[in-house]
């Protein structure tokens, strides 16, 4: 019998002809783990900035509708979690630091895009937000 060994973990066994793989390879988890982190971490920024929103300024948002800003935070914040997949892939071939080095640079690309299909749209979302005193 003889057993594959990556890391002190047993990847393989195989005894003559017949080879079994075992499902404990943990090579590439950390980075998966990390694209999900990131994209959690993205949608609770945004949970927290929508909530604080709400709850600060929760009579005027009572009296007049929810402002136009936390569409726009929410669209950053889905293209923050979705930039996670490339920066997987890239730290697949690389390392963690990497990725999040890489996830880190896509993110003011995220905010440039979402701007200026705000600035293309006509929708009611894409109104500055009125201030008034």
């Amino acid at each position: 019998m003889t057993v594959t060994l990556w890391r002190d973990y047993a990847t393989g066994v195989r005894q003559g002809k017949v080879f079994q793989e075992t499902a404990d390879t943990p090579e590439g988890e950390p980075i998966f783990v990390c694209a999900l982190a990131l994209a959690v971490i993205s949608g609770g920024a945004y949970g927290l900035y929508a909530g604080g929103t709400a709850l600060i300024r929760a009579r005027r948002h009572a009296v007049r509708d929810l402002p136009a800003t936390l569409v726009t935070r929410g669209k950053e914040a889905a293209g923050a979690a979705l930039r996670a997949l490339p920066a997987m892939v890239v730290g697949a071939f690389t390392s963690v630091p990497v990725m999040l080095v890489v996830w880190l640079g896509l993110l003011p690309l995220i905010r440039w895009l979402v701007q200026r299909q705000q600035q293309s749209s006509t929708g009611r979302h894409a109104r500055p937000p009125v201030h008034t005193a």
